[in-house]
């Protein structure tokens, strides 16, 4: 009777301890799974995150494109690193333009002048031969053409000459130019020391004003000269 429940009891137990050890395997297969799963988990991510060689090289490339179109691009904006080349200004040039000579198409005259002089073309209506603003005793000889009543310069001078009597002084003489008969007008400013001429010419409805200022003995005697050779070239 002992003896059978003595092998009962064994067998209870060992059942028991068969029992524990299928369980403390399983519970330690769950864990080593749990583990390897974890770990293919951090492996797919690490993978994941492992960046893309081509992708890279294809970046840097288009990065690299960018650079040298800024580099060599014309059209890059100011503040890029190449900037806008500013195309050099032309200088005015003058049809058969040679030095000492000016000769207008559209009011029909020319003259010669000393070659050193430079040609100031503000219209075809208006230029200035010789040295503007005047400087070291030189000046310059304008001519301006006008239709209609004379150069409001002239009124000026007039109304100058009457307002300011004894320091301001008007003389008016005939005169005979390029074939034209006219008048020539003398301004004499003597607080500023300023002797102003005016030769004032009209032919084919058109007033011709040239001018000068006597700045030196000298300048004087050329702009007299390059006024003798002023000359009506025929209208076509």
């Amino acid at each position: 009777m002992v003896m059978k429940n003595l092998r009962g009891g064994i067998s209870i137990i060992n059942i028991v301890i068969i029992l524990g050890l299928i369980a403390l395997g399983y519970l330690g297969y769950t864990e080593y799974l749990d583990d390897k799963v974890r770990q293919d988990l951090a492996k797919a991510a690490n993978l994941h995150k492992t960046p893309d060689v081509r992708s890279s090289n294809q970046t840097a490339s288009v990065s690299n494109n960018q650079t040298a179109s800024k580099k060599t691009d014309p059209t890059a904006a100011p503040n890029e690193e190449v900037k806008r080349v500013t195309p050099p200004v032309e200088k005015q040039t003058i049809p058969n333009a040679k030095p000492g000579y000016y000769k207008n198409y559209t009011y029909f005259y020319e003259i010669n002048f000393p070659p050193d002089w430079p040609i100031r073309i503000r219209a075809e209506n208006n230029i200035s031969l010789g040295a503007v603003p005047p400087k070291n005793g030189q000046g310059a000889i304008t001519i301006e053409v006008i239709s209609g009543e004379t150069n409001n310069e002239i009124q000026q001078a007039k109304a100058e000459a009457k307002k300011y009597p004894g320091l301001v002084s008007l003389t008016e003489e005939p005169i005979v130019l390029a074939g034209v008969a006219g008048t020539k007008l003398t301004l004499n400013n003597f607080m500023a020391k300023i002797k102003n001429i005016y030769i004032l010419l009209i032919k084919n409805n058109l007033n011709y004003i040239l001018k000068y200022s006597e700045e030196s003995a000298e300048f004087t005697k050329e702009a007299e000269q390059a006024l003798s050779a002023f000359k009506f070239t025929p209208v076509k």
